[in-house]
């Protein structure tokens, strides 16, 4: 189990996993609606593109943070890794674990 005073300041206002929850929580899911549903629709698209069942909805969180952790190595932002924890969570989510 954490230190509380650890995970106290990784959720401090202001931290990146505090942002990241609020992207996907807040500002994301009231403007994009559902991620599920979201990864889903990813999914059949890119399933139909490629002719056969290469991509489940629950991967495509996965495949969105290795896209931002290429363009960490690219040009480092904030907002890359803002991004791959709040995709780390979503795939938590939709995993239901």
């Amino acid at each position: 189990m954490a230190d509380e005073s650890y995970e106290s300041e990784l959720c401090k206002e202001g931290s990146i996993l505090t942002e990241a929850a609020g992207m996907i929580y807040g500002e994301k899911n009231e403007s994009y609606g559902s991620y599920a549903n979201e990864s889903k629709k990813i999914a059949a698209i890119f399933n139909k593109f490629k002719g056969e069942e290469v991509l489940a909805p629950e991967d495509v969180p996965l495949v969105m943070v290795v896209m931002k952790l290429c363009r960490q190595m690219v040009k480092p932002k904030r907002d890359n890794l803002v991004d791959v924890c709040g995709y780390a969570a979503l795939w938590e989510d939709m995993r239901g674990e």
